[in-house]
């Protein structure tokens, strides 16, 4: 038994005061750890990518040199607070993705999901859809240079068009074409349309080329983009269609819940107008240095200029 005759072990203290500092300390530590924002479990943004080479390109020469490649790498620079994951989906699965917490997608047109995302300022637009055929089916569609009417094509039923998936959700709420929409929805599942639902979000120029198809929906960009990264030969013809003049605006969205809404308070403070004007560099490197886009880009977006054509 320990007494005044027998005192407590030196070495038995000090462990015991080590052992207590250790502890002590750790507590500390832990307490500072949680009380610092800066120090505490950083929160991540998962950036959702669907492939299409002009905007998310993921393999070959130019991956990761898409537009939406360098916009999304623009946007995690300005935000290193944060943890950043891209995740590559298809673009069913980006609209089941998107509304969860934290989802971010850095080019969409608006009114894609109303309700369940938040969305930026407008940045840039989509250029109106068009037609792409063969240079060999020329005779059937006209001179290059004439506007056509979908609608009218569409009523001739030994031409068969090519879209992607018309509807982006199985709900059929989402229309990858909202304008064209009501000229295209009375010949889904006839023979004379023909939706592609594969991964990528690009119809192969070989659907023309071995008469699988006699013309597809596309944007203008399509033929440069394909001469580009699949080097193919100036065989294909871009005619504007009558019912396809307007450009949607684009934007940055992300799930519309508090974190969600926080992370577009940071992208709509970094889209200055120095910033409006690189993106649109990154466009116009997959867009052939369209002109008129341009111009209009620059008019609206950087000059503050109305444009009946700009739509929502």
């Amino acid at each position: 038994m320990n007494s005044i005759l027998n005192p407590i072990p030196t070495v038995f203290l000090n462990h015991s005061l080590i052992r207590y500092f250790v502890l002590f300390s750790s507590l500390l530590g832990l307490i500072f750890f949680f009380s610092n924002p800066a120090l505490a479990k950083r929160k991540k943004v998962i950036w959702l990518k669907y492939s299409s080479p002009s905007i998310y390109n993921r393999v070959g020469n130019y991956a990761g040199q898409g537009a939406g490649d360098k916009i999304v790498k623009y946007f995690q620079n300005q935000m290193p607070e944060y943890d950043h994951e891209v995740r590559w989906a298809t673009s069913k699965r980006v609209v089941k993705e998107l509304p969860k917490d934290g989802r971010c997608s850095a080019n969409l047109w608006l009114h894609f999901l109303p309700e369940l995302i938040y969305y930026s300022k407008p940045y840039s637009t989509i250029s109106p859809y068009g037609i792409v055929i063969h240079k060999k089916n020329q005779h059937l569609f006209g001179k290059k240079g004439d506007v056509l009417s979908l609608e009218a094509l569409l009523k001739n039923p030994s031409l068969t068009l090519g879209t992607l998936s018309i509807y982006s959700s199985t709900g059929k709420t989402n229309t990858r074409y909202p304008i064209l929409h009501k000229y295209l929805s009375p010949y889904i599942g006839q023979k004379n349309l023909y939706e592609y639902v594969g991964t990528e979000n690009l119809l192969s120029p070989k659907f023309l080329e071995y008469d699988r198809l006699h013309y597809i929906l596309q944007f203008p960009e399509y033929i440069s983009v394909q001469e580009k990264i699949n080097h193919v030969q100036n065989d294909f013809i871009f005619y504007k269609i009558k019912e396809h003049n307007l450009y949607k605006k684009v934007a940055a969205a992300c799930s519309n819940t508090p974190f969600g809404r926080e992370i577009i308070g940071k992208i709509n403070t970094a889209l200055t107008p120095e910033t409006i004007k690189q993106f649109l560099e990154y466009i116009q490197e997959w867009n052939g240095d369209d002109p008129i886009y341009r111009k209009k880009m620059i008019n609206y977006y950087l000059k503050e200029q109305k444009d009946p054509d700009i739509v929502n």
